[in-house]
């Protein structure tokens, strides 16, 4: 005989054999026997207490007890159930079955039989109980460090899935996530350097994303309400034994929303706001890329404020520095929202062009210098450019090449007398 102790509900409207088989059944309880006289009341009782095992008889008043079963096993199919039955109809048998009850008993009941019955259904009850224990245990400690945890059988169908995890993805349980596992992939968001998995690959995103160092695999996911994006860090195990293989889901938000920081202000000017140099030659390199793949224009513009170490050494840094930034807006002003303005050091500037020729950069550098040379900074000074434009062609078309020219113009527009427009 089982150790444990069980609640279990019995349903019978005979009283001497209610009260029999009650007087047997407490050596299996612990004051948690509840008795019912027909399915109604069964019914009720099963709802209030949820019993670990019901044993009822099948004819009855008001309710009987196929219908109180075929009711029961609507709402937890699992429940174990014992129906007992004073005929041997083999209609009830069937019925019986098809309901799929833990055991089907004819009266007069052979209590050795109902032991041996309530034995076996104990053993699975317990193991279920301490499957549940494990499983609790092992979601505490996952929740405690935060992280979400799924475990795949070798078809990456999920067979474990921790709590953190399924509120995140709105799943209620881990049958609604195996059923809805292919959705999970249309929540990755693109951002900064997280991981996209290609959909035109026939491999799934966990074999895509291995092919990654492991510090690069990082993701980023909307939640459940997708008003929220989270960024993790994926950890992925493979286990030769079980096939299983655990995919751990450590959030660093806060660490790639630094990254990205830092990022954008490793690519900024700190005193105007705009891209630095190093921000420049990237998206050069870009554009002319492009411009070599595709035969469009691609123009650049070297702008060198005049005089302006004069502009410092009377007014003081600090005018100057407000200069700068005065000048950076108005120039950010005049261009198309596709064009960039960068600072290359100090008082000068380039202007990158895309889809503009010769003429039309040209034309945007003499709107610039109207523009400078017609305004009084820090309230009352008066100010001068001087502009190089080169475009991209069969000869300037590398990177080096174009800066090279585009140097050599601004050089000339100085020697000329500067506030001068040179385009070579």
């Amino acid at each position: 005989m089982a150790n444990k102790k069980y609640k279990i509900l019995l349903v019978e409207d005979d009283k001497r054999i209610q009260e029999e088989l009650a007087n047997f059944l407490t050596r299996y309880t612990n004051n948690s026997l509840y008795i019912a006289e027909d399915g109604l009341e069964g019914l009720e009782i099963f709802e209030k207490h949820k019993p670990d095992i019901v044993i009822s008889d099948i004819k009855m008043p008001n309710m009987d007890g196929l219908s109180m079963t075929e009711k029961i096993k609507e709402k937890m199919p699992d429940q174990p159930i014992i129906l007992c039955s004073a005929h041997s109809d083999g209609l009830y048998f069937m019925k019986s079955i098809d309901l799929h009850v833990s055991g089907y008993l004819v009266k007069p009941i052979d209590l050795k039989r109902l032991a041996q019955k309530i034995n076996e259904i104990g053993k699975s009850i317990n193991l279920k109980k301490e499957l549940k224990l494990h499983d609790t245990i092992l979601n505490e400690i996952v929740q405690l460090q935060g992280n979400m945890l799924a475990v795949l059988d070798q078809d990456k169908i999920p067979i474990y899935a921790n709590k953190n995890l399924l509120d995140y993805f709105g799943f209620k349980d881990i049958e609604e996530a195996q059923k809805n596992r292919k959705e999970v992939v249309k929540r990755f968001v693109s951002s900064g350097d997280s991981f996209m998995p290609d959909n035109s690959n026939p491999r799934g995103w966990i074999e895509q994303i291995e092919e990654y160092e492991p510090e690069k695999r990082v993701v980023t996911i909307s939640d459940s309400s997708g008003k929220r994006e989270h960024t993790f860090i994926i950890c992925i195990e493979h286990f030769e034994d079980s096939k299983h293989t655990i995919v751990l889901f450590t959030e660093v938000t806060d660490l790639a929303n630094d990254r990205l920081e830092f990022k954008k202000l490793a690519m900024m000017d700190e005193l105007t706001k705009i891209p630095n140099r190093t921000m420049l030659n990237i998206r050069l390199k870009k554009e002319i890329s492009k411009a070599q793949e595709t035969g469009k224009h691609l123009s650049i513009v070297l702008i060198d404020i005049d005089y302006f170490k004069k502009i410092n050494d009377k007014y003081g840094h600090l005018v100057g520095d407000k200069i700068l930034v005065e000048f950076t807006k108005r120039v950010q002003r005049k261009i198309r929202a596709n064009d960039m303005l960068a600072r290359w050091g100090g008082e000068e500037f380039v202007l990158i062009l895309p889809g503009s020729d010769m003429i039309g950069a040209f034309k945007i550098s003499e709107v610039i210098q109207h523009s400078i040379n017609t305004h009084l900074f820090n309230e009352n000074i008066p100010m001068t450019c001087s502009f190089g434009v080169a475009s991209f062609d069969k000869n300037n078309n590398t990177f080096e090449k174009l800066l090279k020219k585009v140097d050599e113009a601004l050089y000339k527009a100085k020697k000329l007398g500067r506030n001068k427009i040179v385009a070579e």
